[in-house]
This record gives C-alpha cells, sequence and structure tokens, in this order.
C-alpha cells in the first residue's frame, strides 16, 4: 500500500526514492498546476497549527520511538495540551 502524497511523484517520475521507483516501471504520468493556486493547504508541516496521523510516524505504529515532528498527533498523544487537535481552525479544511 503506497500512500498517495507518495504515489503520485512516482507516477510523474519525481519521487527521491530509488527503490520504490523499481515497482513503478511506467512513470509517465502528466501533471499540471495552476497559477495562482485554485486550492491550497491551510497549515503546511511544522507551522503551530499543524497536526498530522503520517508526517514521520513510525513503521507499523511504533510508539515506542519518538517522532521529530511537533505536530503529528503521535507527538501531541501524551502531551497535556490537545488545543491545537480540537481548534476550529485545524478543522476548516474538512
Amino acid at each position: 500500500m503506497v500512500p498517495i502524497d507518495e504515489f503520485l511523484p512516482l507516477m510523474y517520475d519525481k519521487h527521491p526514492n530509488e527503490k520504490y521507483k523499481q515497482h513503478f516501471p511506467n512513470r509517465n504520468l502528466q501533471v499540471f498546476s495552476t497559477h495562482p493556486l485554485l486550492v491550497f493547504p491551510c497549515h503546511y508541516a511544522g507551522d503551530p497549527e499543524w497536526v498530522s496521523d503520517t508526517e514521520t510516524s513510525t513503521l507499523w505504529d511504533d510508539d515506542s520511538v519518538r517522532t521529530d515532528w511537533r505536530g503529528s498527533h503521535k507527538t501531541l498523544k501524551g502531551s497535556s495540551s490537545s488545543a491545537g487537535l480540537q481548534s476550529p481552525i485545524s478543522r476548516d479544511e474538512l
């Protein structure tokens, strides 16, 4: 199983991991963007209100290994403040 944010760069041959590319011989997807952007993220990785279940998560959800992003759910899971997880700002994108 490959997450979509890994799969798309593989399909248009811009993924940095050569090992992943070996599994996808046909990597000729054409991709386009608009300027200005039609949609964009409300938070970027590392921003104060940014949360993620997957960024830098450990393999098989190994909670004994600490992740390195402050905003990931795995790091915030044990913290005393969960304000960022419940804030209306983070829910606006839903």
